[in-house]
């Protein structure tokens, strides 16, 4: 049975290295194949909010070389940070309180940052 694991992300990516790392994380997962899911929450969503310097590929621009694929983030954070859905690269799913509860419920194992 393959176990279903699901990160969530909740650190801006200025805030220490914890965020840094979690990202790291999600690339190992996936180089084993472990199809991990990702939901971005709180600050975190910050995240996935596109760069527009000159600096290299985030890692974030990797999830999907490494076959992960289902990406999400919190709706009620994206609203209260400021974000619109569009501007956020990769493309996450938006997702309410009730689809993250199912998220987190279905999942064997649920990382934090």
């Amino acid at each position: 049975m393959n176990r279903r694991y699901l990160v969530l992300v909740e650190r801006p990516p200025a805030v220490g290295t914890l965020a840094r790392e979690a990202l790291d994380l999600l690339l190992v997962a996936g180089a084993f194949d472990l199809a991990p899911a990702v939901l971005f929450l709180g600050r975190g969503v910050h995240q996935l909010a596109a760069s527009h310097d000159s600096a290299p590929p985030r890692p974030l621009e990797a999830l999907a070389t490494y076959g992960i694929t289902r990406i999400y983030v919190d709706a009620q954070s994206l609203r209260r940070e400021g974000l619109a859905l569009d501007a956020l690269a990769p493309r996450p799913i938006a997702v309410d309180g009730a689809a993250i509860a199912r998220l987190i419920a279905e999942s064997d194992v649920v990382l934090t940052t």
